[in-house]
């Protein structure tokens, strides 16, 4: 019998409706009879689902009405799943049990289950995918009222206590570029918002097939064994003239154990490898030869590029991986798309616009920033009894704190910046102090930093690279970069500071005023009115530079996550560097010292200070010639003719500035 102890689940008449689903509810138009039950074969693929399958089991032992046989299939488990099919087949919840020597992939298991048999109806079934006890008489009336070869329905994710139903997945398309489309916001609040519609295709947990058009498409594609089938067999469906429908009111809980890493279906294959290269090849088999398998590639490498810089070192190697795979394998791409057939139906308008992933990528960094900023102004860190215990209005007292000490900050450095600098608005560059003459055009600033200087080989300085590659996104003119470093660096300073602080723990308003010690220095020691380029750099690098060295300090991750925060400590050294050159040996002798004392940390320290080194490798014929260069910053030809800061040095001012005296007497003894 199986235990009710292993799980929770709603009462035999509940599901993912409630009492008012009756004001949806349809006929079914004249002409279409509602399926049978009976016709139904239901067919569950198991391998090693040992934590969820009596979860799984007691769902399917609800159903009501039952399909007309279930059929579980032992995908060569390992564990012991195996032991509980069997029992529950001797108890009727199961019809019969097949057991595969090989993990084939998902349709293989599913063609070995039915093998030569033609039922009316194939209903889909994972392992981790729990059916609510009316699912089945759900998804049949959807296909009756909508005329539906294919049925997909809502997927849930797993409920926790107290808390209300999530989405997972209301059906799938998919970019021309392999992105998987969803059609919901996972973890949104389920509210019943979604409707039907016309779909590409959906995840085969839980999918209804016609059996007609099950034979006719050849089931499952082998060349799909774990991701995306679902949305390639929908897409040969429209092709074919059938139609594809999500039915929401139709729900299962859907754990997505393979996609999330739960559960290894394949040994040392990374889960984003394994759908990334799925989705590869549904795009080229659908895809423009041979410039579309080209285009993928490229996109691939991007991609990879994207997740090493701004997500996952682990995610970047899956992503090559599954594109090297992808490249080796022309033969399975080409057997994919021969099993297109003929096409009857057009399926254009269930694909996304073109621009699709941009404007996902763009929402998605929104929302990364808004997370962050909400994080990094969060006051209150107290958590209430009300809060841990999921109460609806818990925190509803703080609705009315609007004051945040960290926006004051940015606003205020921002606005004092742009104040300082009206007069530069307008200008295509800004010289004097510690700034020379801008160059007239990007060309001119990359040709300034590939001329070596006279007499020596290699490049010039380093920091004249950063200046070339930051003006590319000032429109492609030098000028304007250094005047919006001239307008910014004080808020960013702040900004920098800010995070250093509350990385070491300090609480937001104790934080706050630090940062705002430190921005008000920079401005107030004359490094932004002297245009100290070195200085104004050191200002926002040096606190992100310690900061990346602490996360790298307690970091504890393996695999490649473990590159992440070297590789950010290797980019805030560069920056660092090529405006204060002295502190890359600085900080090599004490990485040194670190790996002699624990030498596990050997390729922390090898990828932190090894990249820098690269970056000042064209420069070092030029130390060789004049080593005291290491102690110079940027432009250090426009400072001989820069008067000295006089009596105000004894206010706190290393530079003239143009500021009165009297304000830094006032902060610095404050």
């Amino acid at each position: 019998m199986i235990e009710d102890s292993q799980t929770e689940h709603r009462d035999a008449e509940s599901g993912p409706s409630d009492l008012w689903d009756w004001l949806d509810a349809e006929e079914a138009p004249s002409g279409r009879e509602l399926a049978s039950p009976e016709s139904v074969t239901a067919v569950m693929v198991v391998h090693n689902a040992r934590e969820w399958l009596p979860r799984q089991l007691l769902s399917l032992a609800r159903l009501d009405p039952r399909p007309g046989r279930i059929l579980a299939v032992d995908n060569a488990s390992t564990d012991e799943s195996a032991e509980r099919r069997a029992r529950e087949a001797d108890e009727g919840v199961l019809d019969a049990v097949v057991t595969l020597s090989k993990n084939e992939g998902f349709g293989a298991a599913v063609a070995a289950a039915l093998g030569d048999g033609e039922p009316e109806w194939v209903w889909l079934l994972h392992d981790d995918s729990a059916p609510f006890p009316n699912t089945l008489a759900v998804l049949l009336d959807g296909a009756s009222q909508e005329g539906s070869a294919i049925v997909v329905p809502k997927l849930l994710q797993p409920r926790r206590r107290n808390y209300p139903e999530t989405l997972a997945e209301a059906g799938q398309s998919i970019t021309r570029g392999g992105a998987r489309v969803s059609f919901v916001e996972a973890g949104d609040v389920d509210q019943h918002q979604v409707e039907a519609e016309a779909v590409l295709g959906g995840s085969t947990a839980g999918m209804l097939v016609r059996g007609d058009v099950w034979r006719e498409l050849g089931g499952l594609a082998a060349e799909l064994p774990l991701h995306r089938d679902g949305v390639d067999l929908g897409w040969r469906a429209g092709e074919a003239g059938h139609v594809v429908t999500m039915w929401p009111r139709a729900a299962l809980t859907h754990r997505q154990a393979g996609r999330t890493g739960e559960r290894v279906s394949v040994p040392h294959v990374h889960p984003h490898e394994a759908d990334r290269l799925a989705a590869l090849r549904v795009a080229a088999a659908r895809g423009e030869k041979p410039a579309g398998r080209a285009k993928l590639l490229t996109a691939s490498a991007f991609r990879a590029f994207g997740f090493l810089l701004g997500k996952s070192a682990s995610l970047s190697a899956a992503e090559m991986r599954a594109a090297r795979t992808f490249a080796a394998t022309p033969e399975l791409t080409a057997a994919l798309a021969a099993r297109s057939p003929e096409r009857v139906g057009d399926v254009a308008s269930l694909l996304p616009h073109r621009w699709w992933s941009l404007q996902r990528s763009v929402d998605r960094a929104a929302a990364s920033v808004t997370e962050r900023y909400r994080d990094l102004v969060e006051t209150d860190t107290d958590t209430s009894l009300d809060e841990m215990t999921g109460d609806d209005f818990a925190g509803a007292h703080k609705a009315g704190r609007k004051f945040s000490p960290v926006l004051a900050l940015l606003l205020l450095l921002t606005v004092v910046g742009l104040i300082a600098g009206r007069s530069l608005f307008g200008a295509q560059g800004v010289a004097g102090g510690g700034l020379l003459p801008p160059p007239a055009n990007l060309g001119d600033a990359w040709e300034a930093y590939l001329r070596p200087a006279v007499g020596v080989d290699g490049t010039n300085a380093p920091w004249l690279l950063v200046a070339a590659f930051f003006s590319i996104f000032t429109l492609g003119t030098p000028g304007w970069f250094a005047v919006g470093a001239l307008l910014l660096v004080p808020a960013l300073s702040g900004a920098a500071a800010l995070l250093l602080l509350r990385r070491l723990g300090f609480r937001p308003g104790v934080a706050t005023a630090g940062a705002g010690v430190w921005a008000g220095a920079v401005v107030l020691l004359g490094i932004v009115g002297a245009g100290d380029l070195s200085g104004m750099s050191l200002a926002v690098t040096l606190p992100m530079l310690v900061r990346s060295v602490h996360i790298m300090l307690q970091d504890e991750a393996t695999g490649a996550e473990r590159l992440r925060s070297p590789s950010a400590v290797a980019l805030w050294l560069i920056l660092a560097s090529a405006a204060w050159p002295v502190i890359l040996p600085l900080l090599t002798v004490a990485g040194i010292v670190w790996v002699l004392l624990n030498r596990n940390r050997w390729v922390d320290v090898s990828i932190g200070l090894g990249l820098p080194w690269l970056f000042m490798a064209p420069w070092v014929p030029t130390l060789v010639r004049w080593p005291a260069r290491l102690l110079m910053g940027a432009d250090p030809l426009a400072w001989p003719d820069f008067p000295p800061a006089g009596f105000a040095l004894l206010a706190g001012r290393i530079v003239p500035s143009g500021i009165p005296p009297w304000i830094n007497v006032v902060f610095f003894g404050i």
